[in-house]
């Protein structure tokens, strides 16, 4: 009888955990950015099977990779904002390469004020002779200042792109009362 019961005690135990991960996990609040939900997960989360993913395209070879700059969608330079605001970035780029952008390219940031943005933003598929609006979503600094972050665009050998003359693009903003930043040509 003893062993039937020592079986059994650590099932209900573990049952009840997961009850009061569940619950745990259900109250957690969500944080919002820009309308778009960031789950926050548990430390004692229970981790389920992942899901799989669609297989990464083929790298294609013999063909050229360069961009245009289009506009910036929002945040022009030196927009003034407050501080720990949160914004998204977003430009309007052209493929003027011969390849097709996809998930294997990125853009990538290499310089400057980061603000809480992510190092690598993948790419979603562009045919040569289309344009792509990619977003990158930041963070002002607590500090009044001006920033500037530096990305760029690389290929999936990892190469910066051309993108018209440069191969870097850039958010540049103000924060709080500074002087106004001299437009870029």
């Amino acid at each position: 009888m003893k062993t039937k019961i020592y079986r059994f005690v650590p099932f209900v135990f573990l049952m009840i955990l997961m009850n009061g991960c569940a619950q745990n996990t259900a109250s957690q609040p969500t944080r919002t950015i820009n309308s778009t939900p960031t789950a926050i997960i548990s430390s004692t989360s229970i981790p389920g099977p992942t899901p799989t993913s669609a297989p990464l395209p083929t790298i294609q070879s013999n063909c050229n990779d360069s961009a245009m700059y289009v506009e910036d969608v929002s945040i022009p330079d030196n927009t003034n904002l407050k501080a720990g605001e949160a914004f998204t970035k977003i430009w309007r780029l052209r493929n003027t390469g011969k390849c097709i952008w996809n998930v294997r390219y990125a853009l990538v940031f290499v310089g400057g004020d980061q603000m809480g943005g992510t190092v690598t933003t993948p790419l979603s598929e562009t045919p040569p002779g289309q344009t792509l609006d990619i977003a990158v979503h930041l963070i002002t600094p607590a500090k009044d200042g001006k920033y500037t972050g530096l990305y760029e665009l690389r290929t999936p050998q990892g190469r910066a792109m051309q993108i018209g003359m440069v191969t870097s693009i850039w958010v540049k903003i103000a924060v709080g009362a500074t002087n106004p930043i001299p437009a870029t040509p």
